[in-house]
């Protein structure tokens, strides 16, 4: 492993940005990663100074080092600063219980615990065979309860999401093999008390429960743990394991922070099937049962159709003849995916970066959306260097890992799969259904009227939370000052009576287009402040911007009617959109400050709602709203 290091560390020595880094640290797999390269990753962070765009903190009941490390070198190689910190030692219940003590110090966005049952529940542990069929019952009851309250404590005092590692199973029952016939199985009890954990947690946003028995249980438990480590320094994990936990949560933090990836760009010939269409013909590619190569490619494209059912939008870029591509899926009805589960297809001769281009365009997305899979390393190479903000599949020669390769990447990563997120191909075919009448429309009079389109503006919910993350974390286009709340924070305004948090549906004729606005204003001394204002790009263009402003001035009438209402507009480099909406709704007067932002305040009884003449508006308030 040395003279590995050595070898690769003089190219990490060498990197000049976080840009630099990740892609030294991505020429090797995981695994590859020895103590004195990841020490060198460390002292290159360091040293390169990248502004942290996370925070996770960890709490344990054995020590944890070397993980956050590990954890801020694997976000490293994926070009995420983080900043972690851990609680000392054994003290995770007071980690939570002193958090405000913190001062104005930034909250974390992640909170990681794991406790060890050997820590916690030693009987478990050394003594299983002693306990009866109700202690043993009863100890399970003791520890869910334990990691309950502890969280239950932790959502009170930190707005963080909470990700709280499960236990692994023992390398050896303390039966042995006899432990399956025993009255009460170790095995067994343990399965139970991760399920508990699991069920314990469902229905909560900001309680996640990593799945820490699955990925030691794939890195193999015996290569995993260190008895040596934990009885010298309570360090249960060897470095090398510390890695794969680190990508595993890193999963968290990607999903946390709302960096999950829009779109997923395939390529087709070798890639969704084995052969070259214009060549071989539909009946001849090798995608199906009977042949090792076509079962390969055809448990790929259920992988590929399982990204859709997470709200993935799927889209291919193919050097092809368009009717070839069309034959080969009429006529091969025995693959996992069709035509209709594409949102976008680029099928001709151009250069694979400008296929993205359009893919990106016509989807209405950013390429920084965007996920690019194709098995030749050539045009894997052209998009790295011509869009380097497309995250790049590194696809393996043989076709047997693609499937593995494509389920491992963290940017499809999300909290929770929300209705709307299941729905997201249905509202891209829709709003492809609304461009088409607009082209056919007499005028733009005659189209907002037919498109009959009617919003609902509600206060959140606890079943809005996570489509509200969702919100904060992805619009960028129409946003007046792009806030990336957590999770805990949107709870948080949900519940205050300082705020008024809400959210926005919309349909109209051709389908639901599901919640696409929202807004926060906060009670300040002298009357309300517009904290964030946003609305997804695909609801732009009729009024439904206005619509929900004038519900806006209606709740700062209500909260502050003697008060004004201050806003502000912040530029981005993508919210040119929302560049003078504030002036376009009645808040003229703004001063410009040397960040750009403008600023203007506005007394709330001069508010007056402007005509939206094509939207049918329902605003539900509550009595606490009064």
């Amino acid at each position: 492993m040395a003279a590995a290091d050595d070898g690769f560390g003089v190219s990490i020595d060498a990197a000049e940005s976080l840009e630099d880094l990740a892609r030294v640290l991505e020429e090797r797999p995981l695994d590859a990663l020895g103590t004195r390269s990841v020490r060198r990753a460390l002292r290159a962070l360091e040293r390169i100074g990248a502004e942290p765009s996370a925070r996770v903190a960890f709490a344990a009941s054995h020590t944890l080092d070397p993980l956050p490390d590990s954890l801020r070198v694997v976000a490293a190689r994926a070009g995420i600063a983080l900043r972690t910190r851990q609680a000392p030692y054994g003290q995770y219940y007071q980690a939570v219980a002193e958090a405000p003590a913190a001062g104005g110090a930034p909250s974390d966005d992640l909170l990681v615990l794991s406790l060890a049952l050997r820590d916690i529940a030693p009987a478990a542990v050394f003594d299983f065979g002693a306990l009866s069929p109700a202690a043993a019952r009863s100890e399970r009851a003791r520890i869910l309860e334990h990691v309950e309250e502890w969280a239950v404590l932790a959502v009170a005092h930190t707005p963080a999401t909470l990700v709280i590692c499960n236990f692994p199973r023992a390398v050896l029952p303390g039966l042995g093999i006899a432990d399956q016939k025993a009255p009460v199985s170790q095995a067994e009890w343990l399965m139970e008390l991760n399920l508990d954990l699991l069920r314990a947690f469902r229905s909560s946003e900001r309680v996640c429960v990593c799945d820490l028995d699955r990925v030691m249980a794939t890195y193999g438990a015996e290569r995993a743990l260190s008895e040596r480590l934990y009885y010298l320094a309570k360090q249960p994990w060897q470095d090398g394991f510390c890695l794969v936990l680190a990508e595993e949560l890193l999963r968290y933090v990607v999903a946390a922070k709302g960096w999950t990836r829009k779109c997923l760009v395939i390529d087709l010939d070798n890639t969704l099937w084995g052969g070259v269409t214009a060549e071989d013909g539909p009946a001849a590619l090798l995608v199906g049962p009977g042949d090792p190569v076509g079962e390969a490619f055809h448990d790929f494209q259920h992988a590929v159709r399982e990204l859709k059912r997470r709200g993935v939008l799927l889209a291919a870029a193919s050097k092809n003849n368009p009717d070839d591509v069309d034959a080969t899926f009429r006529e091969r009805k025995d693959m996992p995916l069709a035509l209709e589960d594409f949102s976008a297809l680029r099928i001709g001769w151009d250069p694979k970066p400008l296929g993205v281009d359009w893919i990106a365009h016509g989807l209405d997305i950013g390429t920084d959306s965007l996920v690019f899979f194709d098995d030749n390393p050539a045009e894997r190479l052209q998009m790295l260097r011509a869009r380097p903000e497309v995250r790049v599949v590194d696809v393996p020669a043989d076709v047997s890992g693609y499937r593995r390769s494509l389920q491992s990447q963290i940017w499809f990563e999300r909290l929770r799969v929300t209705s709307e997120d299941a729905s997201k191909a249905r509202q891209y075919e829709q709003q492809a259904q609304r461009a088409r009448a607009r082209e056919g429309a007499a005028d733009l009079r005659a189209y907002l009227q037919e498109l009959d389109s009617q919003l609902v503006v509600r206060a959140v919910g606890d079943a809005d939370v996570a489509r509200v993350h969702q919100l904060f974390s992805k619009t960028n286009q129409f946003n007046l000052t792009t806030p990336r709340y957590s999770l805990g924070q949107v709870q948080a305004f949900a519940s205050s009576v300082r705020h008024r948090l809400r959210v926005a549906s919309a349909r109209d004729r051709h389908g639901d287009l599901g919640s696409i606005g929202v807004y926060l204003l906060e009670l300040q001394p002298d009357g309300v402040e517009l904290a964030a204002f946003l609305l997804s790009c695909r609801a732009l263009g009729r009024g439904i911007e206005t619509a929900l402003m004038n519900c806006l001035k209606e709740d700062a009438r209500a909260l502050a009617p003697d008060g004004q209402l201050a806003a502000r507009f912040q530029p981005t480099r993508k919210n040119a959109p929302a560049r003078g909406f504030l002036e376009e709704q009645g808040l003229r007067g703004g001063e410009s400050a040397p960040d750009g932002s403008t600023h203007c305040s506005v007394r709330v009884s001069k508010l007056t709602a402007i005509e939206a003449p094509y939207i049918a508006v329902r605003f539900l308030r509550m009595e606490s709203d009064t």
